[in-house]
């Protein structure tokens, strides 16, 4: 029977792990299955203890799950960069002792990318993984992954015993030869010196003077687009698409609606990592709880959650995942006070920031048209992310351009919306008898064209938290 260790990242994968123990312990016997070092002795170097558990076993299998390589500590850092991480020191032990190495991809999570992991992990990268989904199929992958570990051949499963853990080598030794005495050298003759020369200075041969190319006309150089207003805050890209004013029509099944607009502006697209961790890093962003502030249970939700969750996809233009509605919130109102705080000509014109509600997300949508998608009536695979396995820049799918210019409101992720009756003249008007928040357009986990139409929308808790689930931005 092969001897397996069974290593996974509590953050990530633990009901996972639980399962796949059972099954593996019901295979292959609970002796032979190690899943967790929980019994090493206090004060022992779990180096070394880890290397000697490790030389027992025939082979490595590591879980790996959507934010394997992104989970981060308390104080924001990546575990993974962590040399004492003990998921990380298992994959570079099995590495050296040359053990069988399996990655098992779980819940839809893909291989992580070799640049984005320490360098002794990297060699992981490029062995095949094996893929178990869960749910009605995890009984069938199972056993598809048992079969398979049966039928290796032994001298694959079992390889040479590894070498000792090296230790550190002795000082070397130092040989002192004592050189023979020698004969005194005789002392040299002196010559008398050379008759002084006198020769003229040398010519100085001037350089012509270096060419310089004359400057480029103005006129030639491209224009850059001036920083203003937000985008002097989150970095690219950011942009606003205008939406003018004008009717709203919704079809509903026993009656039809038509709501009038005023001009909006609609973020062009979701806010990605790299603006969301501008509201994690300065001082008065996610650290300051009053941005939390605007319901009960919003400050509960916060008090709750004094950390941020880290994003489940790494990426600066991935869309920032793992937001509840409440977070999503926190940041429209951070961002709408410090751009209060910029001087008015830097600053573009604006009452509230804030997410959209579902009916300025619809029209930004589908425009005056009532168009089914983003695009048009017909649906295109090439314009939507869906039904795969992690998200998407949000720089691409640019052909998925709603009528006004906003990309991927269809696919990619869940985007957090108001109910219409929050959004009013004077501004904002949180209503908290709304117990369920409006998710809109569809992500990369959607497994038809229907969820990613227009009108599909999801009603969901406003702590609920997601991988496919993001937001977008409005102004009016």
């Amino acid at each position: 029977m092969p001897r397996i260790f069974l290593s996974f990242r509590r953050a990530d994968s633990k009901s996972f792990a639980d399962n796949i123990y059972d099954a593996l312990v019901q295979a292959f016997g609970r002796e032979n299955i190690l899943s967790d070092v929980q019994d090493i002795p206090f004060g022992v170097d779990f180096r070394d203890y880890l290397w000697d558990e490790i030389a027992k076993q025939d082979m490595v299998l590591v879980l790996i799950g959507r934010g394997w390589s992104a989970v981060r500590d308390d104080l924001g850092r990546k575990v993974i960069e962590n040399p004492a991480d003990m998921v990380r020191m298992v994959i570079e032990i099995a590495l050296q002792q040359k053990k069988m190495l399996i990655p098992i991809l779980i819940g839809g999570a893909s291989m992580p990318i070799a640049t984005d992991i320490p360098e002794s992990l990297q060699e992981l990268c490029y062995r095949r993984p094996f893929e178990i989904l869960g749910n009605t199929n995890f009984k069938t992958d199972m056993e598809k992954l048992i079969g398979g570990i049966k039928r290796l051949p032994a001298s694959s499963v079992t390889p040479p015993k590894p070498a000792p853990k090296p230790s550190v080598p002795p000082p070397p030794i130092t040989v002192v030869v004592q050189q023979q005495p020698q004969a005194p050298a005789p002392e040299p003759i002196v010559a008398p010196p050379p008759p002084v020369v006198e020769t003229p200075p040398p010519e100085v041969i001037l350089e012509p003077p270096p060419v310089i190319p004359p400057p480029i006309p103005t006129a030639m150089l491209k224009p850059q687009k001036p920083h203003v207003g937000a985008s002097l805050i989150l970095p690219p890209p950011f942009d606003w698409v205008e939406v003018p004013a004008g009717i709203l029509t919704l079809k509903e099944a026993i009656r039809t609606q038509t709501v009038y607009l005023d001009t909006f502006y609609m973020a062009k697209y979701p806010i990605t990592n790299t603006q969301y961790q501008i509201f994690l890093d300065e001082p008065d962003g996610y650290a300051d709880p009053a941005w939390w502030e605007f319901s009960d249970m919003a400050i509960a939700w916060r008090r709750a959650n004094p950390t941020p969750k880290p994003s489940a996809f790494l990426g600066d233009e991935f869309p920032r995942t793992n937001v509840s509605w409440y977070d999503a919130l926190a940041f429209c109102r951070w961002l709408s006070a410090r751009l209060a705080e910029l001087p008015q000509h830097q600053s573009e014109p604006f009452k509230l920031i804030t997410l959209p509600g579902e009916h300025h997300w619809q029209r930004a949508a589908q425009g005056d048209d009532g168009r089914i998608y983003t695009w048009g009536n017909k649906f295109e695979t090439k314009y939507a992310h869906f039904n795969i396995n992690k998200p998407a820049s949000v720089m691409l799918y640019l052909e998925s351009a709603s009528p006004y210019g906003a990309v991927q409101m269809c696919g990619n992720i869940y985007e957090w919306c108001l109910m219409e009756d929050e959004i009013t003249d004077g501004g904002l008007d949180i209503n908290p008898t709304h117990k369920r928040r409006s998710l809109r357009g569809g992500s990369w986990a959607s497994l038809n064209s229907a969820e990613l139409q227009i009108k599909a929308r999801l009603l969901l808790a406003p702590d609920y938290v997601s991988g496919s689930a993001g937001f977008r931005i409005m102004r009016i």
